[in-house]
C-alpha cells in the first residue's frame, strides 16, 4: 500500500477540554499562591498587558506559561503551550482562575481520563503527561501507516480526529474524574492527611506555649 500524510484538520476550542467556567469572583480572585514567585509575577504581569490591550482574560481562555522565567513567559489565545515535564503543575487558565488541571491535561494530549486509572501521585502523573506523545497525532499517522504496511485492511480504519468523533468524546468527559484512582494511593492521601493536621495541632500549641512563658516573664 501507499502512504500519505494527513491532511490538516480545524484546530478546536480549547474550551472543549477544559472543565466548566467557575464564578467570576472565583476567577477574578485566582492568582498562582505568593510562594510561587515566578508564576504569581507572570500571571499578574500577563493579565495587566492583556487587558490594557483590549481583551478580557478572565472571560476569554488564555493560556499563561507561567512557570517560564519573567522574560519568556508567553500566552496563548484559546490554546495550549506545549505540555512537558517541567510543566506539570499545569499552565495558568485566565478564563478559570488557576492552572490547568490533569483531567485537561489528558484531554489536551488526546486520552480519555474517564478511562484512565491513576495509580501515581499528581506529581508524577503530570511528569508522565509532560513525557507523552500526543495521541491523536499518533493516531492520524497510525490509521494510515497500518494499511500501508499491510497490517489492517484498507478503509477498516477511521480517523476519528478527521470526522470529530474523538473531539466530541473528549468534551463529554469535561467536569469528570480519572476512571479510577488506586486504594494504594488513596491510602496514601487519608494518612497524609491526620498528620497534617496532627503537625497543624502541635504547631498551634507550641505557639500557645511560647506565648504563655512570654505572658509569664516579668
Amino acid at each position: 500500500g501507499t502512504f500519505a500524510f494527513p491532511e490538516p484538520i480545524p484546530r478546536p476550542s480549547m474550551e472543549l477540554f477544559l472543565d466548566s467556567r467557575p464564578k467570576s469572583s472565583v476567577v477574578a480572585a485566582g492568582l498562582p499562591p505568593k510562594r510561587q514567585g515566578t508564576a504569581h509575577r507572570n500571571v499578574i504581569s500577563s493579565i495587566r498587558t492583556l487587558t490594557r490591550e483590549g481583551s478580557n482574560p478572565l472571560k476569554e481562555p488564555y493560556t499563561i506559561d507561567c512557570d517560564s522565567s519573567d522574560y519568556r513567559a508567553k500566552w496563548m489565545h484559546d490554546v495550549s503551550p506545549c505540555i512537558t515535564c517541567s510543566r506539570r503543575q499545569g499552565h495558568w487558565v485566565t478564563s478559570r482562575g488557576r492552572r490547568q488541571l490533569l483531567t485537561e491535561m489528558m484531554r489536551l494530549q488526546g486520552m480519555n481520563p474517564c478511562k484512565f486509572r491513576q495509580v501515581v501521585s499528581d506529581r508524577q502523573l503530570g511528569k508522565q503527561l509532560g513525557n507523552t506523545m500526543s495521541v491523536n497525532v499518533l493516531e492520524r499517522l497510525l490509521v494510515r501507516l497500518l494499511p500501508a504496511a499491510g497490517l489492517a485492511t484498507a478503509g477498516g480504519l477511521r480517523d476519528r480526529w478527521e470526522d470529530g468523533s474523538a473531539v466530541r468524546a473528549l468534551a463529554r468527559t469535561r467536569d469528570r474524574g480519572f476512571a479510577l484512582t488506586s486504594r494504594l494511593l488513596l491510602r496514601r492521601r487519608v494518612r497524609a492527611g491526620p498528620q497534617k493536621r496532627k503537625a497543624s495541632v502541635s504547631s498551634d500549641a507550641a505557639a500557645g506555649g511560647t506565648k504563655r512563658m512570654r505572658t509569664a516573664a516579668p
